[in-house]
């Protein structure tokens, strides 16, 4: 995610002085981390599987892991691109505090307003927000997990909630806590830090799991059976993309607008779970991790030779200095 340049959050590349002098070969440079040791940018796809629709599109979240799954990368100007996919990193919208940032096929509409920034303390800016730099945030995001997973999530209240499916909660009055009885002194919370951001003609929330569970949200369900989160001026719970299959995230929204899209209606299930209501097979639940099998490559294709690299650091080497 995009987080303030002063932010705690601030990640640190390990090579930045390499990257900014383009020292380097033509399989580039890992994106590992100098703030987290043994850890480095990656796709998300490596540690969760690559969701079909997003697939399709050539688009894949960009997050963090064991540094063995570090995309590598060259710069092409001031993009950055992976060698192996010839992807370029960028922010999935406009890029604001808590943007998140993705991967995604090098046309030249993606490439337009993608340049990014690396300072000399290894940290990582937009070229169009400089004040901004990427970040890593301390909350697990919530997901969609299997049934049966040992990652699914399971609530406190979950009678109560339950009960609240059919004998609906007045609106004057508070919502059900998303207290886990899975995790203890734990909930469905809202991210510490940047937890909107506002995306054409809708509010964004991202929703995690952390604690204390007195900051869990509240939640009560609506005559479609979407869940519906008091804060934020009511809030809906979405699946990421509509697509109702295990590794999608779950946010929630508002939407500006006087028709708003619905969401996905869910269900409470006898075990404590919640899951969709059109695919009672898998329930909320926290990211499942699967190691990687993932290699910096030794050989790349003809497009990005050394060649290649040394044109670019010359054609772009007074533009990148003003940067440091």
């Amino acid at each position: 995610f995009l987080v303030p340049v002063t932010s705690q959050c601030c990640i640190t590349l390990k090579y930045a002085k390499k990257f900014n002098e383009y020292d380097y070969g033509p399989s580039g440079l890992p994106l590992e981390l100098s703030s987290h040791p043994h850890k480095g940018i990656a796709y998300l796809s490596t540690y969760l599987g690559a969701t079909n629709a997003l697939k399709k599109l050539g688009i894949f979240f960009a997050g963090i892991g064991p540094k063995e799954g570090s995309a590598c990368v060259i710069r092409e100007g001031n993009l950055l691109q992976c060698v192996k996919n010839n992807d370029i990193l960028r922010s999935y919208h406009k890029p604001v505090n808590g943007t998140a940032v993705l991967w995604n096929s090098a046309d030249e509409h993606a490439k337009q307003n993608s340049g990014w920034i690396i300072r000399q303390d290894g940290k990582v800016s937009p070229e169009q927000a400089p004040h901004l730099c990427l970040g890593a945030l301390p909350q697990c995001g919530l997901h969609l997990v299997s049934r049966d997973s040992q990652n699914r999530l399971t609530f406190e209240y979950h009678l109560e909630l339950k009960e609240s499916q059919n004998n609906l909660i007045p609106n004057d009055k508070k919502g059900i806590p998303l207290t886990l009885s899975s995790h203890p002194n734990c909930g469905v919370v809202y991210r510490s830090e940047s937890p909107t951001f506002e995306v054409h003609n809708f509010t964004v929330v991202h929703l995690c799991i952390g604690g204390p569970s007195e900051s869990s949200a509240l939640a009560r369900f609506s005559k479609s059976k979407e869940l519906v989160l008091d804060e934020h001026g009511g809030i809906v719970m979405f699946v990421v993309g509509g697509l109702l299959e295990r590794g999608r995230g779950v946010i929630a929204k508002r939407y500006n607008c006087d028709q708003p899209r619905p969401g996905q209606p869910f269900q409470v299930n006898d075990d404590g779970s919640i899951s969709p209501v059109d695919a009672p097979h898998i329930a909320l639940g926290f990211p499942e991790i699967k190691i990687p099998n993932v290699e910096c490559p030794d050989e790349v294709s003809s497009r990005l030779t050394s060649q290649t690299v040394d044109s670019s650091k010359e054609r772009h080497k007074n533009e990148l200095t003003k940067y440091l």
